[in-house]
């Protein structure tokens, strides 16, 4: 009504996503913005109570900040590195918690706290951030693609996750790219987390270093990004400064993402390309010169237009995005996802 006082919004979401050395948990609002932060250790080797006291730990807290400062929370959201069964309310398999493997989650969580969760692979919840509130705004048909540790892949349709392809690129992806290269985990050839890992661009980086060394055409001393100390970081601080053998890499990077990005943009034919992760998103400048690289290699094998763009979430995606549950879209804006709704909109097996 004219004149009258528009009430402030308090709803918010919990999102806690589990991670390696230190998992995080946030209070997200329905703006996508993070208003309260805390860690909890990850303990590994440990039995289910153990694992995740740590977690519900977080999460407590986090309820009582909320409590204090007002704010209704609407439910949890979990971000999980691994995969889930098929009504996506168990943990299936979690590599590096394994005593959580085929634990009810979404139960004990809902349990505890009288309050909707709701579990997300890791990927798709980085993806579910990047469609409402970043990089991904606008685009119905959406390909993700993460390059750290490991590589990932996601694929989304209106912002919400294929299920029918959600098993053939998941959390590690092992879509061969090509016929030969370093043999994969999973005992293929060719994967694209042999070419496009953390691990595999180090190894990149020390046979390019080797050639260049050997043919006389080494640029900067770089030597720290090669030997011992090799991160993304520096690798784009040498490309920057003009590396030759820096610049190659990327190069290389670009070619085998390429290949890549060609073959998902074949099976999914997607609006547009998400590239994220510590490989990709370390400058601005650089990204700009794997695009082109991209664009040339992907202009060859398919026919639509693809638009190509970098994350905007940043290490919080994955956090984000496992809280839009809660916050569904309707005509533009956002509304609270009831618990009824949220378990009627499960993937049935």
């Amino acid at each position: 009504m004219p004149g009258r006082r528009r009430t402030p919004d308090t709803t918010v979401a919990i999102a806690f996503e589990i991670a390696g050395g230190q998992s995080n948990a946030v209070l997200v609002d329905r703006q996508g913005v993070i208003r309260q932060r805390c860690s909890a250790r990850t303990l590994r080797g440990r039995p289910v109570a153990a694992t995740l006291e740590p977690f519900l730990r977080a999460i407590d807290d986090l309820l009582a900040q909320a409590a204090t400062l007002g704010w209704r929370v609407s439910g949890l959201g979990i971000s999980v590195p691994g995969t889930l069964d098929d009504t996506a309310r168990r943990l299936r398999i979690v590599p590096i918690l394994p005593s959580l493997n085929d634990f009810p989650l979404c139960d004990l969580l809902e349990a505890r706290y009288a309050l909707p969760a709701r579990l997300c692979v890791d990927v798709d919840a980085a993806l579910s951030g990047e469609y409402a509130y970043g990089a991904g705004k606008g685009y119905q048909r959406l390909l993700y693609l993460t390059l750290n540790a490991v590589a990932g892949a996601a694929f989304a349709v209106g912002g919400e996750p294929d299920q029918s392809v959600q098993a053939g690129i998941g959390h590690v992806a092992h879509l061969p790219i090509a016929t030969s290269g370093p043999r994969c985990s999973c005992g293929k050839r060719g994967c694209i987390n042999s070419l496009l890992s953390l691990e595999a661009i180090q190894k990149m980086a020390l046979r390019t270093l080797q050639r260049a060394e050997e043919t006389g055409t080494t640029g900067t001393p770089g030597s720290r990004v090669y030997r011992g100390s090799f991160s993304p970081r520096l690798l784009a601080e040498e490309a920057m400064q003009g590396d030759h053998v820096a610049l190659r890499i990327y190069e290389e990077i670009g070619r085998w993402l390429g290949a890549a990005v060609a073959r998902y943009s074949n099976l999914f034919q997607p609006d547009a390309l998400i590239l994220a992760g510590s490989v990709l998103s370390a400058n601005e400048v650089l990204f700009a010169s794997i695009q082109s690289t991209l664009m040339m290699h992907v202009s060859t094998i398919t026919h639509s237009p693809l638009r190509i763009v970098l994350a905007h979430l940043g290490n919080d995606a994955a956090l984000i995005g496992a809280a839009t549950a809660f916050f569904q879209f309707s005509g533009g804006a956002m509304h609270d996802a009831s618990p009824a709704a949220m378990h009627s909109a499960a993937p049935q097996p």
